[in-house]
């Protein structure tokens, strides 16, 4: 495969419907990250500036590693323990490529009960299975553009130009 041939990628995978865990609207700044890098960072001090999530519409994934469902609930807690799911508008998680339906319901539960039951966010939009991140076809997103997701659509609200 030269540099420019893309032809042996991996073929596209289909997706799966979104599924919303709660609401069913989000409005803030794209932010994005994956889960496993966000937090190393979390020891630097990039996380500590929580003005840096407020209002924002925050899309979480996953590496194409596969991390389990306990690893990703560690993660997600780590992310609630520094602060960032008080700041956010909502929280969008990918679509979990590599999982199993199985392995995608006990992150969907883990995801609940970390919120609700560890942190008391009970009214925050909470939706996974969107395709943007290490997903196949790859579909990356503004950072920084205030977005409105409603439904399985994503509407910008600005615009990506000067």
């Amino acid at each position: 495969m030269t540099t420019n041939d893309f032809s042996a990628r991996n073929k596209p995978v289909k997706s799966y419907p979104w599924k919303w865990l709660s609401g069913e609207t989000m409005k803030g700044k794209i932010f994005a990250a994956n889960m496993e890098t966000l937090d190393v960072l979390r020891e630097t001090g990039f996380m500590s500036p929580l003005k840096n999530f407020e209002g924002a519409i925050l899309l979480l994934e996953t590496s194409e590693n596969v991390p389990s469902p306990g690893i990703v609930e560690v993660l997600f807690r780590n992310i609630g323990l520094a602060g960032v799911p008080d700041n956010v508008n909502s929280i969008d998680f990918g679509r979990f490529l590599g999982y199993t339906m199985e392995m995608r319901d006990k992150v969907h539960s883990a995801i609940q009960r970390v919120l609700e039951v560890e942190f008391g966010i009970e009214k925050i939009p909470v939706v996974t299975g969107v395709d943007f991140g290490h997903t196949d076809p790859y579909f990356p997103k503004p950072v920084g553009i205030r977005a409105e997701i409603r439904g399985e659509r994503i509407r910008l609200l600005e615009s990506l130009t000067v």
